[in-house]
């Protein structure tokens, strides 16, 4: 009897991690790509200098497979489209393009100090 009620739970675990790995896929890649690119870029300076380091663009490379392979099986469950798959780089160019706006500067109190003075 409590072989059987452990074979349910198995198979239930088994169903929702099939389910749910797409969606951990896409979630888990666009998490490490931020962790990759907040930890190498600091400015819009080092963009140009990290896209000459192999070590760098293997990794992005790497995330955006894992995210295309995400978008593809979440896809394939309606129809098989590979036009998704020009939605892979999307997350990096976002976060390319709004590094200047999202720097951390501090406004200042005293009218004599410049922004970003403590």
């Amino acid at each position: 009897s409590s072989g059987i009620n452990a074979e349910y739970g198995h198979s239930v675990c088994c169903g929702l991690i099939y389910y749910s790995f797409p969606y951990l896929c896409v979630i888990g890649s666009l998490i490490f790509n931020a962790v990759i690119m907040s930890a190498s870029l600091q400015n819009f300076d080092d963009v140009k200098d990290n896209l000459g380091k192999p070590v760098f663009m293997i990794q992005i490379v790497m995330y955006w497979v894992l995210h295309g392979y995400g978008i593809l099986s979440i896809v394939a469950y309606n129809s098989l489209s590979y036009w998704y798959l020009f939605l892979t780089p999307i997350p990096t160019l976002f976060y390319i393009v709004t590094l200047p706006f999202s720097l951390p500067v501090a406004p200042s109190n005293t009218p004599d100090a410049p922004d970003g003075a403590v």
